[in-house]
């Protein structure tokens, strides 16, 4: 796996494959942090729009959002990875369901 350091997703370390997408890199802060990857990122790593992200947010195929400030999201990378190995049905059933029992309890309270 191979790792870029600073913000740009773009960026392709030499020693990463033709068919490699820059998700599959570990992306790393100047700390030391995997960082989030904002909503552009997330679009150009798994192609989808950002309506079908967010739709899919909604019924729980999809990772959801990490709030970073009061009008910034971004997405953990680790789990865009592995949202990719897993699908959208494989998601729902890892994470998704325990998320929407959460969400279910919470509006009952």
């Amino acid at each position: 796996m191979s790792i870029a350091h600073g913000t740009n997703i773009e960026a392709k370390p030499m020693n990463m494959n033709e068919n490699e997408t820059p998700i599959n890199q570990t992306l790393i802060n100047p700390l030391g942090i995997e960082r989030n990857l904002r909503m552009k990122e997330v679009i150009e790593a798994v192609g989808l729009s950002r309506a079908t992200i967010y739709r899919m947010m909604g019924v729980f195929k999809f990772p959801l959002a990490v709030k970073v400030s009061l009008s910034l999201v971004g997405w953990k990378a680790a789990e865009l990875r592995e949202y990719m190995q897993l699908g959208p049905d494989g998601w729902y059933e890892k994470y998704g369901k325990q998320q929407e029992a959460e969400k279910l309890k919470r509006q009952q309270a």
